[in-house]
C-alpha cells in the first residue's frame, strides 16, 4: 500500500504542475495571436 500513496502524490503534484504549464503556454500563444504573431515567448 505504502507504494500507491507514494505513486498517487507524485501523480497527483505532476498533473497539477503540467496543467498550470499548459495554461500559461495557452495564455502565450493566445497573445501572441492577439499582438498580431510579432513577438513569441512561453
Amino acid at each position: 500500500m505504502i507504494f500507491f500513496d507514494f505513486f498517487v502524490e507524485l501523480a497527483i503534484k505532476h498533473y497539477i504542475r503540467v496543467e498550470r504549464e499548459a495554461q500559461s503556454r495557452i495564455q502565450a500563444m493566445e497573445k501572441f495571436r492577439e499582438d498580431g504573431y510579432n513577438h513569441f515567448s512561453f
